[in-house]
């Protein structure tokens, strides 16, 4: 029954003397499971908390789909901003370079003061864990958030918005706990929202927090299928929040969509083995350039304003001749989609390239954020370049090259997929489950 799935996972944020993000021992926390299988009216009040929960998660989604949508609008406006006064005012051909090391200045001063982003995976497995996630401030959060993007830093927003956004829904739930309202796992339900809104597809809201859980996170986590019926009812109404948004204010979100592969099919089998193997290349550079910078920036530690100004400049300096490298890429992959035909193939395969090593240099030297779509926007970039330099059928390369790239460097084959998926029709699915279980699957060469 459904109120014995969920009782078999004890959680701390359902008892009153244990507040969210404090662990239990293990008796204390299976004592619900023993309450639940031999009081009526326990099994009850789970099924019921579960049922509001459920009721409640679509708007949950709703709300925090709207909020991610406003986060990312405030964020382009002010990247615009920042890139359009500074080329009017001063149209220098130096100009990337003035405004990463500004970028670099303001990051660095700010470190100090900043409150730490954490990555996507590290949302996640704290909400997992803990039963929530907690941010000491969230105007200084944001702030943190927006000055890597808006000073052009190769770093995805979903870091810091899925971090905001759990934090938000944490505090709403605690606040109705306070007010003697059951408000179980919201938390939960506002990371599958999230994922939804940013990547614009209900379907990685679902699959990215049921993907690989571990043992570790099953004392605060629901079972499988409540997890999955909430799951899914949050990322529908996250999707839902980012339509009507965008009905109301213009404009779009999420990755372009590409039309179907197409082309002769013996022939695309004939160059998928090589595609895959580019792919999962990309991905064990991407995790070796994840090294390097570690060990370059490691010897800044103690110097934040030192490590963020030669972040910014490296940046700078290699957007001269590479511009592709700047910004996340996710409005980026959409212009390159019409763009390609007219750059070379060592360009586009630099790009995508120097593209990995410039995110883990940002990661790595205080300009935080995820990393995502500029992995995505790096394998499109590789992918077109190969297509152009060996004539295989173009929309296949990108197609099964980011699917590899993205599998190999998570390690999650549906969560590639899943991500991707809006971006190709559904008659390309075989060709990114393939590209994503053969790279997700392989032993990593890189640790």
């Amino acid at each position: 029954m459904l109120d014995d799935e969920i009782a078999t996972k004890g959680d701390a944020s359902m008892r009153d003397d244990c507040p969210s993000g404090q662990t239990d021992t293990d008796d204390k926390a299976t004592a619900p499971v023993r309450e639940a299988a031999d009081e009526p009216v326990e099994k009850g009040r789970l099924l019921g908390t579960f049922t509001g929960v459920a009721l409640l998660s679509p708007l949950i989604g709703f709300v925090v789909g709207v909020l991610v949508l406003v986060l990312l609008r405030g964020q382009e406006a002010l990247q615009s901003l920042v890139w359009g006064i500074s080329g009017t005012a001063t149209n220098m051909a130096i100009l990337p370079v003035v405004i990463c090391l500004v970028g670099g200045l303001l990051i660095g001063c700010w470190a100090r003061s900043a409150e730490k982003l954490d990555s996507l995976e590290q949302v996640l497995d704290e909400v997992r864990f803990t039963g929530g996630y907690h941010v000491r401030s969230f105007g200084k959060s944001i702030v943190t958030f927006l000055l890597p993007l808006a000073f052009g830093g190769s770093v995805g927003p979903e870091a810091g918005i899925s971090g905001l956004a759990a934090a938000a829904v944490t505090w709403i739930g605690e606040t109705l706990r306070h007010a003697g309202v059951r408000a179980m796992r919201t938390a939960d339900v506002s990371v599958a929202a999230v994922l939804s809104a940013i990547f614009s597809t209900p379907f990685v809201g679902l699959v990215a927090p049921l993907e690989d859980s571990g043992a570790d996170f099953e004392r605060f986590t629901y079972a499988k299928l409540p997890r999955a019926i909430l799951y899914a009812l949050s990322a529908v109404g996250a999707f839902l929040g980012t339509q009507a948004f965008i009905a109301l204010f213009g404009g779009g979100t999420g990755l372009p969509r590409f039309e179907a592969i197409g082309g002769d099919v013996l022939g695309n089998l004939v160059w998928t083995p090589l595609l895959i193997a580019l792919g999962y290349l990309l991905a064990q550079a991407s995790r070796l350039f994840g090294h390097a910078a570690k060990a370059g920036f490691s010897h800044l530690d103690s110097k934040p304003l030192a490590q963020a100004l030669v972040c910014g400049l490296l940046l700078g300096l290699v957007a001269l001749a590479l511009p592709g490298v700047l910004y996340s890429g996710e409005a980026q992959t959409g212009t390159l989609m019409g763009s390609w035909g007219t750059v070379g193939a060592a360009v586009l395969i630099a790009t995508g390239i120097v593209k990995l090593a410039t995110t883990q240099a940002c990661l790595a030297g205080g300009w935080m954020g995820g990393s995502f779509f500029p992995n995505i926007y790096a394998g499109v970039s590789f992918g077109y370049g190969v297509a152009a330099l060996l004539g295989v059928n173009p929309l296949l390369s990108v197609a099964v090259v980011t699917t590899a790239l993205l599998a190999g460097v998570t390690r999650k084959p549906v969560l590639a997929v899943s991500i991707l998926v809006l971006c190709f029709p559904l008659v390309d699915l075989p060709w990114m489950l393939v590209a994503a279980f053969a790279a997700g699957k392989l032993p990593s060469l890189v640790s």
